[in-house]
């Protein structure tokens, strides 16, 4: 099988940099790319050009991304996988926080992550070799809380809704015979960089009583990263085992935390719905 070439973003840190260094030590191409590249220089002392590329790309910049794929075409004929990790965190009450932080947020986690994931599908069927299957496959960074909202983390949370509900819709329109296999990452926490980086707005007047949940998740966040038990080289590796599915799942959960809170949501609504399923008795014309 010739050797496989990645496109990674968000790969200067966190599962980003883990599946970038997973990849390479197993002899593939990896063309890396975030907005701060300083995390990757470890990386690029230790390989060639030929295997490792590093690029700076914003994901918001629909012009860098499509430079940076013909790019990886011009150098290595084709992309097999793209890791679709670019993210960033935002915590705060609703009421307390900027709806411009909220926009900024989306336009990175949902828009940046949508358009990643929309030029990888039209490069996958345009313009990979057609020497063989045209296909490719795309592994998106998803969250739990896709399924498990986190209070105090309304817009992170609503990013990764929204991406998981429209990568969905994507998959069940795409043709069959482009062979192109999309993954939603649902991850738990792992003891990354990203919560370092998070935008925190202070508590709103009207939030301050110190029962209420956001209080919970501030005191999480003052813990991080030494309280998460997840470690990102382990999570790397079942990422790249997703890789090699003939048949991966359109969904799949990583860390016990993410399974057992999904798990938890997921009986909860079930409940509910049965609980006023009559509700719904005699409706029709």
């Amino acid at each position: 099988m010739a050797t496989r070439v990645w496109l990674v973003t968000g790969a200067a840190s966190g599962l980003g940099k883990a599946v970038t260094e997973r990849v390479l030590q197993n002899g593939e191409i990896v063309v890396a790319t975030d907005i701060l590249l300083d995390g990757l220089d470890d990386l690029k002392a230790k390989y060639p050009e030929s295997q490792l590329l590093v690029r700076r790309m914003d994901v918001r910049d629909i012009t860098q991304i499509t430079s940076t794929l013909y790019t990886a075409k011009h150098l290595f004929k084709r992309i097999d996988i793209v890791f679709n990790n670019a993210g960033v965190v935002l915590a705060g009450e609703l009421e307390g926080t900027p709806v411009s932080a909220g926009q900024n947020l989306l336009d990175v986690n949902f828009w940046g992550s949508l358009q990643v994931t929309l030029e990888a599908v039209k490069f996958f069927r345009e313009e990979n070799p057609n020497s063989g299957p045209i296909g490719g496959r795309i592994l998106v960074t998803s969250s739990r809380t896709a399924i498990t909202t986190s209070p105090g983390m309304g817009y992170y949370s609503a990013a990764t809704r929204a991406i998981e509900g429209i990568t969905e819709a994507l998959t069940l329109e795409l043709d069959p015979m482009w062979n192109i296999k999309i993954t939603l990452m649902e991850v738990g926490d792992f003891r990354t960089s990203i919560f370092d980086t998070a935008e925190t707005y202070p508590v709103h007047p009207a939030y301050t009583k110190p029962s209420l949940s956001g209080h919970k998740v501030r005191e999480w966040l003052n813990t991080v990263p030494e309280s998460l038990q997840g470690d990102p080289v382990k999570a790397a590796q079942q990422i790249y085992r997703v890789a090699n599915l003939p048949d991966p799942p359109i969904r799949l959960a990583i860390g016990k935390d993410a399974i057992e809170s999904i798990r938890k949501s997921v009986n909860a609504m079930l409940d509910e719905l049965d609980k006023y399923e009559d509700w719904s008795e005699d409706l029709v014309l």
